[in-house]
């Protein structure tokens, strides 16, 4: 008769959970991606042995205004990089979570304004079908938050605009991702902060 094999121990359970848990969150999001928003420019990486897709590059120099990417952040808990062959993404990786410890991870993104003014604010989340509907935003500006909302990351486009906020120059501006009380797979790439420009209305004199 054969031995009864001995339970797993947790060990072996908690790294079994995490190579699930990246596997889920990398699954390639399935059907049109339609990525050409934000007049963003993505750079096909290949394999050097095979000429096949490896990676998908979004173009720093077409995005405008401030950029920053999840390595600038300031990061909580436990986040694990990560790559794709079919969604572009900022860098060399992005964050995901593993759909694991659903009050622990968060990135702040904290900018330096250059100058006060008009600015839109765009996440940059790589979607996919298994990503999460209600990913928790912080807006703070100068220690007031401003808007606090919930984040669909299964948008197709992949840059949802937070909205225009009148900014402070200076580093005091911060937005806050977070994976709190979330269903889905949260990731985090990085954010925007576009200058908008006011037009001026033109008055036509009476002669």
């Amino acid at each position: 008769m054969n031995p009864i094999p001995a339970p797993a121990s947790a060990d072996r359970r908690a790294r079994l959970s995490l190579l699930i848990g990246v596997f889920l969150c990398s699954l390639p999001f399935l059907g049109s991606l339609g990525f050409r928003t934000q007049a963003a420019e993505f750079t096909q990486g290949t394999s050097p042995k095979t000429n096949a897709p490896t990676k998908t590059f979004i173009d720093f120099r077409t995005l405008k205004g401030i950029v920053l990417d999840d390595t600038q952040g300031e990061k909580q808990g436990q986040w694990v990089t990560a790559t794709s062959a079919d969604v572009p993404y900022l860098g060399d990786s992005f964050l995901q979570d593993n759909l694991t410890n659903k009050v622990e991870a968060s990135i702040v993104y904290t900018p330096e304004i250059p100058e006060a003014g008009d600015y839109k604010i765009v996440l940059i989340s790589p979607p996919d079908e298994n990503r999460a509907r209600n990913v928790p935003v912080t807006i703070v500006v100068q220690g007031v938050a401003r808007l606090n909302l919930l984040v669909d990351q299964r948008s197709k486009k992949g840059f949802p605009t937070l909205g225009t906020f009148k900014l402070p120059k200076g580093r005091l501006t911060s937005v806050t991702v977070s994976n709190t009380n979330t269903v889905g797979c949260v990731v985090a790439d990085g954010i925007q902060f576009e200058p908008v420009k006011k037009t001026r209305s033109r008055v036509s004199k009476k002669k």
